[in-house]
């Protein structure tokens, strides 16, 4: 019974090598982005580091793509009191960026509003990828499997392959044979 366990167990270690192999990577970068994102940060932003968030992502109204963070022109110090101002009383930032863009215009914001096609820009890869993944994960299995189905058809020859096959005529011994004459 301990040989079925041992050929159970050593089935397959090329398979569990290359998941791990392919797997263990991916799973650090994507802690790794995880812990870099700031999703695991559990203190709360401020008034201030919201204010300058958001004044990062308007434009400077009398300068060309600066923000007001950026800006010394007086409008833009303008811009960033009305930003505190509001911050201070507690308006969200999807009010104070409609406020903004209702007395300045749409180009008032460096980002350009959502516009729904957020999602396929990152959808339509991601499935590509896992396709693509897919697609060569099958190409991999299918020829593992024509590999081990070559290797036991070659196990299966015959050891004394050089023998001559039974055809049914004798084998020449060296002798001249008559040909009918």
């Amino acid at each position: 019974m301990p040989a079925v366990a041992d050929t159970a167990v050593n089935a397959h270690p090329v398979r569990r090598s290359l998941w791990v192999r392919i797997g263990t990577p991916l799973v650090i970068v994507a802690v790794a982005l995880a812990i870099g994102s700031g999703v695991f940060s559990s203190t709360p932003e401020t008034p201030a580091q919201r204010a300058a968030r958001i004044e990062s992502v308007v434009r400077c109204p009398s300068c060309v793509d600066v923000s007001v963070l950026q800006s010394q022109e007086t409008t833009a110090l303008a811009v960033r009191h009305e930003i505190q101002r509001q911050v201070v009383r507690g308006v969200s930032t999807a009010q104070i960026e409609q406020t903004l863009v209702d007395q300045y215009g749409q180009n008032i914001l460096l980002e350009p509003p959502d516009s729904g096609g957020f999602a396929v820009i990152w959808i339509v890869p991601i499935v590509l990828a896992v396709g693509a993944l897919i697609v060569v994960g099958t190409l991999f299995w299918r020829r593992s499997r024509l590999f081990a189905a070559t290797s036991a058809a070659q196990a299966k020859v015959p050891a004394d392959r050089g023998a001559p096959a039974d055809t049914g005529v004798p084998a020449e011994t060296g002798a001249p044979t008559d040909i009918g004459l």
